[in-house]
């Protein structure tokens, strides 16, 4: 079913292929999941797109924007975009999404796009709010994808606060500030809940180390090439809003 989506969703996108790029994502998402519970591998695809959202879908397949690598503070904050799919691959988020939309014959919410991990809106072109029991385990896979990621990322000897800082700059608009009628419909947890719960796993859960990394010469290397290739491309105006489809 993964390669089956997989092949659906690369229609339409442009995706990068750039071997030393794609290398050093692979090498990173390697790691992570060799310190998690995902026990299929994981398959890392860039969408050549300005735009910052990253999508998880069945099978370990897990696509990231050029705009989402380029907009991340160094390597901890990366590895922690890639704990969040994998703790999602971990957790069958997009299966169990899959089949929860099959039986409730939600054919208007495609379900390639679901289990997606960067900031999305919460109705369709067409205006129909999510219905209630997806969002709610939406909410709830949100939740559990931040517990089992921020833990993948420290088993991996990253600082777990560059977990924290990136889901707070990557939802920033998402639930900080949005009115209550839109968190209420939201299919993401509210930011603020999000960050109180992370900060208390790290706090009382993680063990305090030295040592933790938060970036390295490699990433530098890995971000100051990405700005070096051919300026990023515009979605196609056919191309689904990805990150705006529920």
């Amino acid at each position: 079913m993964g390669e089956t989506q997989s092949a659906i969703l690369e229609q339409a996108p442009a995706l990068l292929s750039d071997d030393g790029t794609i290398a050093y994502l692979e090498r990173l998402a390697q790691a992570i999941a060799h310190n998690s519970d995902a026990q299929i591998p994981i398959t890392i695809r860039i969408i050549d797109s300005a735009e910052a959202y990253e999508i998880t879908l069945p099978g370990g397949y897990q696509y990231i924007t050029r705009g989402l690598l380029l907009s991340v503070q160094n390597e901890g904050e990366l590895a922690s975009a890639l704990a969040r799919g994998i703790a999602h691959t971990a957790l069958r988020s997009a299966m169990s999404e899959f089949i929860t939309a099959k039986l409730m014959h939600a054919a208007t919410i495609p379900p390639i796009f679901v289990g997606q991990d960067a900031p999305i809106s919460t109705t369709s072109d067409s205006g129909s709010a999510v219905p209630l029991t997806l969002r709610r385990m939406k909410r709830k896979e949100e939740l559990d994808a931040d517990y089992f990621g921020v833990q993948y990322l420290y088993r991996a000897g990253y600082d777990p606060a560059c977990f924290i800082h990136f889901v707070q700059t990557a939802w920033a608009k998402d639930g900080a500030s949005g009115s209550p009628t839109a968190n209420a419909f939201s299919p993401f947890p509210r930011l603020p809940d999000r960050l109180k719960g992370l900060e208390t796993e790290v706090g009382e859960i993680l063990p305090k180390r030295d040592g933790a990394v938060a970036t390295t010469p490699e990433f530098k290397e890995f971000h100051e090439h990405l700005r070096s290739l051919t300026p990023v491309k515009s979605e196609p105006k056919s191309q689904p809003k990805l990150n705006r489809v529920d």
